[in-house]
């Protein structure tokens, strides 16, 4: 396909006529009467009219679908999220219950804020390397 974004048209100026539509040719016969003019003039816009409601409840039709699959969708995507904040909850209470046990039991330094390199140990321990 192409591979650029739709050609814009310029608005339409104000002393130009708007685009017309070409309409295919109507065999009307033989006309007798200005009434039996109007007749066929009617009966042409009446079915002119019927094909553009059957267009625009085409559309309608289409965007009902599109509007159910993505009502669909978004009801599968909150229950996702619901589920990862549940699971993301009990992940942070078990890990600050960790966090609490390991304070508790004096086991080492505290651990680092997150970003820094943990503090080394004194007892034994080799120098840390130096930053690149």
């Amino acid at each position: 396909g192409g591979g650029g974004p739709p050609e814009k048209k310029p608005p339409p100026r104000e002393d130009q006529a708007p685009p017309t539509t070409l309409i295919e040719p109507l065999r009307l016969g033989g006309i007798s009467s200005t009434e039996e003019m109007d007749l066929k003039v009617l009966q042409f816009k009446n079915k002119k009219l019927a094909e553009r409601l059957e267009q625009r409840q085409a559309c309608e039709d289409e965007l009902r679908e599109r509007i159910e699959k993505l009502e669909k969708r978004q009801a599968t995507d909150d229950a996702t999220l619901l589920l990862v904040n549940r699971f993301w909850g009990q992940l942070d209470t078990e890990v600050q219950a960790l966090l609490r046990r390991y304070d508790g039991e004096g086991g080492g330094p505290p651990p680092a804020p997150p970003g820094e390199p943990p503090e080394p140990r004194s007892e034994g321990a080799e120098p840390p390397p130096a930053p690149p």
